[in-house]
Order: structure tokens, then sequence, then C-alpha cells
């Protein structure tokens, strides 16, 4: 697992994993690639979020980005992708 920043500056992050990535704006699980499928929140937020939103998704599919790819699901679901997360440390 690993979480990618741009910079310091920005205010998004990428936290990847072995089953896929989540987008996080602003410290807020808002779209994902779990299992091969897309996935971003029906929740309006600010401007700027949409924009990392349809960023990452450009960046990601190009021009493959169509809406039949992506499924909308509400932001409970990304809030609840963290509820489940469980860690182990070895000894």
């Amino acid at each position: 697992m690993r979480l990618l920043r741009p910079d310091a500056k920005q205010s998004y992050a990428i936290l990847e994993a072995n089953q896929g990535a989540v987008l996080f704006s602003y410290q807020t699980p808002v779209a994902a690639l779990i299992d091969n499928k897309w996935y971003v929140t029906t929740k309006k937020h600010s401007k700027t979020t949409s924009k990392h939103i349809n960023n990452w998704l450009i960046k990601a599919l190009g021009d493959r980005r169509k809406t039949e790819l992506i499924t909308s699901k509400p932001q409970e679901f990304f809030d609840q992708l963290f509820e489940q997360v469980i860690i182990t440390v070895e000894s």
C-alpha cells in the first residue's frame, strides 16, 4: 500500500493498494478503483474536488472516460471503505 501525493501544495492524494486505489480530496475519499471498476461519489463537494475527480479519471482512462465505465455511489460507500480496514502487526 502506498500514498501518492503530487506535492505538499496539492489538496488531493491517492492511496494505492493491491485491489485498486482511492482518491482523497481534502482528506475525504471521493472516488475509487476497486477490482478494475471505477466509482465516484454522488455527493456534490467543492468545485475543486470535482476537478480532482475528473483529472484523476482523465489521467487513468484517457479517451475511454465514458459514463458506462464509472458507477456513482453515495458518499457513505467511500467512507465505509476505511471502517473495515484492519491492520495486523506480526511480532
